[in-house]
């Protein structure tokens, strides 16, 4: 997901210059730096809480 974003928000912040590839991974390595520890340790908590909230009796 990071992967695809990272791609979207460069194009259109700068278009396709013909350096795009090296700017769409430095800002994927950034996303994923980002993005990998979230999931892994904020999703499991948020998991939890939501199924608190919707818990049906």
């Amino acid at each position: 997901m990071s992967f695809l974003m990272s791609a979207i928000i460069t194009f259109f912040n700068v278009g396709i210059p013909h350096n795009f590839f090296h700017m769409w991974m430095k800002a994927w390595f950034m996303a994923f730096i980002v993005a990998f520890p979230i999931v892994t340790f904020v999703a499991p908590s948020v998991r939890k809480l939501v199924m608190i909230l919707i818990r049906t009796e």
